[in-house]
């Protein structure tokens, strides 16, 4: 299958500490990065219009990006749904408010993990693809052929 440029909608399951799994996207199109952009960085309040990076804002808005479902339970068992509420960020961003914050991190780093993991292998197969054949140890280089010299005094 030739090569391309579109994003596929394929996910990937994490899973997490207690048995618990997590089901994300495999990578994010264009759009959903630059919405991701979008909410983790804000304007400076001094007026000048330049961006900065709200800090507070970042692992929301990477998780947001990428998840899709979980497996996490409230205190009776039940599932909190999210999956339904997947193109309803206020609704999915409501439910990781109401969980412990060390289940965030926990989540936030697992979604890091999983987004460095396929900016490797990106990186690696742009490197097969794109890669030049290198150049033969045996051909004479550019400067010999022009007379240049090596800085040798032969």
């Amino acid at each position: 299958m030739p090569d391309t440029r579109i994003v596929r909608p394929e996910t990937v399951r994490l899973d997490i500490s207690g048995g618990d799994w997590l089901l994300v996207k495999r990578r994010l199109n264009a759009g959903e990065q630059r919405r991701q952009y979008a909410r983790a960085w804000q304007r400076l309040g001094n007026g000048d219009g330049r961006l900065q990076v709200n800090p507070l804002e970042t692992g929301m808005a990477l998780i947001l990006a990428y998840l899709l479902d979980w497996s996490l339970v409230d205190e009776a068992g039940n599932c909190l749904t999210i999956r339904d509420t997947a193109d309803d960020e206020a609704a999915k961003e409501a439910a990781l408010n109401a969980i412990d914050y060390g289940s965030f991190v926990e989540i936030k780093e697992a979604i890091e993990a999983h987004e460095r993991k396929n900016d490797a292998e990106t990186a690696a197969k742009k490197k097969t693809l794109t890669g030049s054949p290198g150049v033969d140890p045996t051909s004479p280089s550019l400067a010999a052929a022009d007379g240049a010299s090596s800085g040798s005094p032969s």
